[in-house]
């Protein structure tokens, strides 16, 4: 028994119809706010035992599943409502684990830095499994 399912005929069965791609979230098992509270303070933790605040990393990464997630994810984490990874999510939907690829290849194409910015990589994994990653990009 899932909370979130994946609608066959979706996205990745059909790459070039991306208007059949839709997530169903059970909403009565689901808390999105619980959620993404856990992965704030897993990336707080992450960040502490790095050495740095959270407010030092300059980016953070996380999965293309919907324009309101990201905007849910930017209200917690208390971030800009600009939507760095928008076009990638337009353009390729929510594509598992490979949004990450996406979304880092993109950063660090953009990136002036030289490889010396904070970057935080995380995910709420719909609440089963959160994961926070920080490197330098």
């Amino acid at each position: 028994n899932h909370d979130v399912l994946n609608i066959p005929g979706g996205g990745l069965a059909n790459s070039d119809r991306l208007d059949l791609y839709r997530l169903e979230v059970l909403r009565h098992k689901y808390n999105l706010n619980e959620a993404l509270q856990r992965l704030k303070t897993l990336s707080e933790e992450v960040a502490k035992q790095s050495g740095v605040e959270l407010d030092e990393v300059s980016h953070f990464i996380n999965t293309n599943i919907s324009q309101g997630d990201q905007k849910n994810f930017d209200d917690v984490f208390g971030l800009s409502d600009k939507d760095p990874y928008e076009e990638n999510r337009k353009r390729c939907g929510h594509v598992q684990a490979t949004d990450f690829v996406a979304n880092l290849s993109q950063l660090i194409k953009n990136s002036s830095a030289g490889g010396r910015e904070l970057s935080l990589l995380c995910s709420h994994g719909w609440g089963f499994l959160s994961g926070a990653a920080l490197i330098r990009c």
